[in-house]
């Protein structure tokens, strides 16, 4: 397998005005320089299959009825954990790299704002 990794150079982006979606979409998986981004992403309504898993913390309540019931009759406790978790929820402040984002886009997902954008010059490993 081989990838191009993060290497050096990396430094805050001042202008975020030019990363725009069709900028982010225009950029090469292969490019020298790379991103990583802090953005706010927005579920459409049309939209009906997650697509940015995010850590939540799982509590009793959020259970189905079928897991409620198993722990009810089987005597189990109920331990509140944290899950890496597809859902359907807008994604504030994700932090996530440029070519994730790329896919996501393409998926169907907005982006609404960008808060921060990291460069940094990538290089290439045979792993």
């Amino acid at each position: 397998m081989s990838q191009y990794l993060p290497h050096s150079d990396f430094a805050l982006v001042d202008n975020l005005d030019q990363f725009s979606p069709e900028f982010i979409q225009s950029l090469a998986d292969n490019a020298e320089v790379g991103y990583v981004l802090e953005v706010d992403l927005e579920y459409p309504s049309t939209l009906h299959y997650p697509v940015a898993p995010e850590n939540v913390m799982i509590q009793k309540e959020m259970l189905s009825d079928y897991s409620t019931k198993v722990l009810t009759t089987q005597d189990l406790k109920f331990t509140p954990c944290k899950k890496l978790t597809p859902n359907l929820k807008n994604k504030p402040n994700y932090v996530l790299h440029y070519r994730n984002l790329k896919l996501y886009l393409q998926l169907g997902l907005k982006l609404a704002k960008i808060h921060k954008v990291l460069s940094l010059k990538k290089k290439f490993f045979i792993i």
